[in-house]
């Protein structure tokens, strides 16, 4: 599941977030900023290419300017213009866009909303009502603010000089993935000078293709000249995401808290994409400079090779030498294009060089998932239980110890989590294998809206050229006692969620797991120091092994006793049950599904419980 970038007419800046299944986001928190010794760590995104002074606009203050036309549904399905939001249980967390003008009014097409099911077809335009003049423009874009969210839609901008006898057509966020949103606004300039150069009378529509998927919103519209020269830069990356990969192996995702061990096998890989949206052909070089906050001194320059791009041309470009810094701590990364008569805009990151932590999240919660919730209408509620991940590359071996989890601020006290370590499958053929589950973590006050380290029972060895998954699960509650904060839209991130007992879409008969379009605030954590010195009770009454086991494995006791023994599944229910009062008892679990269960050990003393996993 790799990136291919495509060349297009259309000049976008936009995300590549790779995600295979319709997933529907919980309203987003207020973003809060946190701090890691007191630095702040976030994204500066890329700034949009102002548009050239327009010599035509529509703000879309008025309804009478446009003809909406449901093509299969008979208007049931079609486009409309107001101030509201999208409403459909998918589109409804995407929110207004947040164009210049969305007060006066906004072209919406809610397919979420208007759809029924994955096989109802949907196919509508919305046309300006007359023509523009493009008499005096040799070369003319159409520019436009946008917010899309993708699911199986195709999204045009569509243009005629006669009267729509025949059109030229331009994909809009053609190249968006699965559940991938854009930037709220994006702002779109599309290069229509083959149909609307020198035209005096120009028609242009936006056409929504789709098949129930999220909403696409459409605002301020302008006409305007073709800039001699204008390029811009997006999609930069620190990780290697576009091309780097291919020989180093692995996802190329960025990495935001980045441990030296790491840093030593795979450096710091600097990739944009530059295109040029102007008439005039552009040399263009990116350059990268990172500076260590530390000293506030240069740590690092580099440039990539030149390339020549012809109008609405683009290309990826690859910093010819790669950073490996020695000394941890905040880094600030600005990168560029710079052409014969243009320059970008400066794109700024940060990333911090850790010891031990090992991190993709910006440090900054956007939205939250719900790890216990219920779902439904108020007439059928039922309660979900789910696992939320990241997927983390390993290029040196490393021991993991715990991991660091933000718990959302509705997290609930006495609640109970807990974290799993998956070895992934990089053909994804299989999924993934789970490698070693913590024992439960119980929520206190302090833990809510705050980091948290949940320990692993004993070290685990992640192995060089291995892609895992660290995820944090709850339990089967009909109140919505835990979630994890994500930190925005994972541009060069993979990321999971399991629904453990398939309430989340109800779709797939079983457990199933899904990719999702935000990067959770999970961090590895190679930190022997991370795992307080605990003394477990059940160390000194049982243990089990093997585990992970084939479904068979034993339970060790330190002495001679009664119990009371229950298996319990990932939902909290007993699917086994049986008494021990010998020093060793065999258990067989081998016709049971792959999968985490508790061992729970019960007399009138005490109850003692211990994870273990079937593969």
């Amino acid at each position: 599941m790799k990136k291919i970038l495509l060349s297009a007419c259309v000049v976008l800046v936009a995300l590549a977030t790779f995600a295979q299944s319709k997933m529907a986001e919980l309203p987003k928190e207020s973003a809060i900023k946190f701090l890691v010794n007191d630095v702040p760590v976030n994204y500066v995104p890329s700034n949009s290419v102002a548009a050239p002074a327009p010599f035509w606009f529509n703000e879309f203050d008025n309804s009478a300017d446009w003809i909406t036309y449901d093509a299969i549904n008979g208007g049931l399905q079609d486009w409309v213009i107001g101030t509201a939001a999208p409403i459909g249980g998918f589109s409804a967390p995407m929110g207004a866009i947040a164009s210049t003008t969305a007060a006066n009014g906004f072209a919406l097409y809610d397919s979420d909303a208007l759809g029924t099911s994955a096989t109802n077809t949907q196919d509508a335009t919305i046309t300006y009502n007359g023509t523009v003049d493009c008499s005096a423009y040799t070369y003319v874009n159409i520019n436009f603010e946008s917010s899309h969210r993708k699911f199986q839609d195709s999204v045009f901008v569509e243009v005629s000089n006669d009267g729509w006898l025949s059109f030229d057509r331009y994909q809009v966020h053609a190249d968006q993935a699965t559940n991938d949103q854009s930037d709220n606004p994006e702002f779109v300039s599309v290069n229509i000078s083959s149909v609307a150069g020198s035209q005096a009378a120009v028609s242009f529509r936006f056409h929504y293709e789709g098949q129930w998927d999220y909403a696409w919103m459409v605002d301020d519209v302008t006409f305007s000249e073709t800039p001699d020269n204008l390029i811009s830069t997006s999609q930069e990356s620190m990780g290697g995401w576009w091309v780097a990969y291919q020989t180093v192996g692995g996802l190329g995702q960025d990495y935001t808290f980045y441990p030296l061990s790491q840093i030593a096998a795979n450096p710091y890989s600097f990739e944009s994409v530059i295109t040029n949206q102007g008439i005039a052909t552009q040399n263009v070089t990116m350059y990268v400079d990172v500076t260590e906050d530390a000293t506030a001194t240069s740590a690092f320059s580099s440039s990539s090779n030149p390339i020549t791009l012809t109008s609405s041309q683009q290309d990826t470009f690859v910093a010819s030498s790669t950073f490996s810094p020695t000394n941890t701590g905040l880094y600030t990364i600005e990168m560029w294009g710079d052409g014969d008569s243009a320059m970008t805009a400066v794109t700024t990151k940060s990333t911090i060089v850790t010891d031990y932590v090992y991190g993709k999240d910006l440090n900054s919660a956007a939205g939250t998932w719900r790890l216990s919730r219920t779902v439904g209408n108020s007439l059928d509620r039922v309660a979900g239980a789910f696992e939320i991940g990241a997927d983390y590359d390993i290029y040196a071996d490393e021991q993991l110890y715990s991991i660091d989890a933000h718990l959302a601020d509705y997290s609930v006290p006495g609640a109970q989590v807990y974290v799993t370590l998956y070895e992934i499958d990089p053909t994804g053929d299989t999924d993934p294998i789970p490698l070693s589950v913590s024992d439960d973590y119980t929520i206190t006050a302090a833990d809510v809206d705050s980091w948290v380290s949940i320990p692993f029972s004993a070290a685990t060895t992640l192995f060089a050229g291995t892609e895992y998954s660290i995820t944090i699960g709850g339990y089967l509650t009909l109140i919505d006692s835990a979630g994890i904060s994500v930190s925005g839209s994972g541009d060069f991130s993979v990321d999971r969620m399991f629904d453990k007992n398939d309430h989340y879409q109800a779709t797939t008969p079983g457990p199933t797991w899904y990719t999702i379009g935000d990067i959770p605030m999970l961090r590895m954590n190679f930190d022997p120091g991370s795992v307080s010195a605990v003394s477990d009770v059940k160390q000194t009454i049982f243990k089990t092994y093997p585990n992970p086991t084939n479904g068979v494995f034993i339970i060790e006791l330190v002495e001679v006793a009664k119990y009371d023994v229950a298996v319990n599944n990932v939902l909290g229910q007993t699917v086994y049950s049986t008494t021990t009062n010998g020093m060793n008892t065999s258990i067989d679990l081998s016709n049971f599904d792959k999968g985490i269960y508790t061992v729970e050990l019960k007399n009138n003393l005490s109850t003692v419980t211990e994870k273990i996993i079937i593969d």
